[in-house]
């Protein structure tokens, strides 16, 4: 089958005293996700790849949600469906490893919500999952509640999902269609936007590309050449996974480095590792779109010292980045988000109030920049675009050349 990833959540280890380090022992795990391209059959990824020992999922379901407002823990009657792994309800994923379920006959929409609900066993596992999914997970009373349709059961909402890390769809037509990741750190993650908006990056992005699969491989705290305790494996030891292990890839969108900068790597270390990541994906013809540095003047961690590194950075991606054969494009996000009167600070109306994440017109400008670049490398075909529920203002991009070109 012509499998296309259509959601993800890349994985992270359970971080101590959250829930996932606790388990989730005897309860299920109902998550919101939100699609970017539509099919007619779909399969379930489980991790368990930071786990030290087989966790058990007893249990696992998905449906639409109701359509009432405010009932999204609730879901429509008569789509309740029950997923199957190797033909059994029940799987034991293996310590370090996943387990992705069998093809399920589903009509999956585009750009919509999806609930996905999963049982556990009765031994408290911590659970692999994503920290901050800018999007709910209701936890409920204990049992196993995959097949409520009501969600009276759910009583706990988190902002964290659990074990659930892709979901892939057949095509409607099973014809091939065009997969973008995004690639990157917690202003791919979506920090900043509304939770439960789908207000992130990419998925506005997928929003202004109809019939183009947006992936989002974004982990906060994440660095390019260094582990760390909050973001998890470097960017380049996971890049393999999230970003070229996603069913036939056709470009990336590489924006990272702001971390590796507030936490005192030099200029020539960072980009180093953006010009082998974008080497890798080239190797396996994948396009690669390289965005700039964004600001972070404001922040605690700011200093001259790292302003001076991210200037040295994004010189290197505007000038040397194309030409040297590392990147297809750039696109210059430092531009479209810096304040006109102080290129150290993010503009205060793209300011989600911390100083580093955009909020949702920030968002939307990021989106709104990163389009024409992919439609550079891409040939992407037309399809009726789906409205943003945010609009951008002022923005640019960079072409191939590096000559600025406005977008809509």
């Amino acid at each position: 089958m012509p499998w296309v990833r259509t959601w993800q959540s890349v994985p992270q280890p359970a971080r101590a005293g959250t829930v996932a380090a606790r388990g989730l022992a005897s309860r299920t795990a109902r998550m919101r996700v939100h699609t970017s391209v539509g099919g007619s059959a779909l399969r379930l990824t489980l991790s368990n790849v930071y786990g030290s020992r087989p966790l058990v999922v007893t249990a696992a379901t998905v449906a639409l949600p109701a359509q009432e407002a405010g009932s999204l823990p609730t879901a429509r009657p008569g789509t309740v469906r029950p997923l199957t792994f190797a033909g059994r309800a029940d799987v034991e994923v293996p310590a370090r490893g996943t387990a992705v379920s069998d093809a399920l006959t589903f009509d999956v929409p585009a750009h919509a919500d999806l609930l996905v609900s999963l049982a556990f066993g009765s031994t408290p596992v911590p659970l692999t999952g994503h920290l901050w999914a800018m999007s709910t997970t209701w936890l409920s009373v204990p049992g196993d509640r995959t097949a409520d349709t009501d969600g009276f059961a759910f009583t706990r909402p988190v902002d964290s999902g659990f074990v659930a890390t892709a979901i892939d769809v057949v095509p409607v037509g099973r014809r091939a269609l065009p997969t973008v990741v995004a690639f990157g750190d917690s202003i791919t993650d979506g920090i900043g936007s509304t939770v439960d908006a789908d207000r992130r990056w990419p998925d506005l992005l997928a929003a202004r590309l109809p019939g183009v699969a947006v992936v989002n491989a974004g982990i906060g705290a994440n660095q390019v050449t260094a582990d760390s305790r909050k973001g998890g494996q470097a960017a380049l030891r996971r890049f393999g996974r999230d970003a070229l292990g996603v069913p036939d890839p056709d470009a990336v969108v590489l924006l990272e480095g702001i971390n590796d900068i507030q936490t005192g790597a030099r200029a020539g270390t960072v980009t180093a590792g953006l010009a082998t990541l974008a080497d890798r994906a080239r190797a396996r013809g994948v396009r690669v779109v390289l965005a700039t540095v964004t600001p972070y003047g404001g922040r605690r961690a700011y200093s001259v010292k790292g302003e001076r590194t991210r200037q040295a950075v994004n010189t290197w991606i505007r000038t040397r980045a194309v030409q040297d054969g590392h990147a297809d494009v750039v696109v210059d996000l430092d531009a479209v988000l810096r304040d006109p009167a102080d290129r150290t600070r993010l503009a205060r109306a793209y300011d989600c109030g911390d100083h580093i994440h955009p909020n949702d017109a920030g968002y939307a400008v990021v989106a709104a920049a990163v389009e024409p670049a992919l439609r550079a490398v891409l040939p992407l075909h037309e399809e009726p675009v789906v409205t943003p529920t945010v609009t951008a203002t002022r923005t640019q991009a960079l072409t191939p050349t590096g000559t600025p070109t406005p977008t809509p």
